[in-house]
């Protein structure tokens, strides 16, 4: 019997290196970890702010909860949506 990852359930949560002297974390994922639940994500990263750089279209019918999440958390200060077309 194979144990999924979480890399193979939603292709996981990352940590980046931040250079020495640079405080705090950087963690990065996909639409796949956020869609289905925002606050878990954070938590699962032992992340506070979002920064989300996909399209509208590429969430809003798989995950319309995180659209209107993001909405919320965009004017509450929590999270920076700055879409980028892809191969851009």
């Amino acid at each position: 019997m194979t144990v999924l990852t979480d890399r193979h359930r939603d292709g996981g949560l990352d940590e980046i290196p931040l250079p020495e002297g640079v405080p705090g974390r950087l963690r990065l994922c996909g639409k796949h970890v956020m869609g289905p639940g925002a606050d878990a994500a954070l938590a699962r990263g032992g992340a506070t702010h979002v920064v989300c750089l996909v399209e509208r279209f590429e969430i809003d019918d798989r995950y319309p909860a995180y659209v209107d999440w993001l909405g919320e958390a965009v004017a509450a200060g929590r999270a920076l949506w700055f879409p980028v077309p892809d191969l851009d």
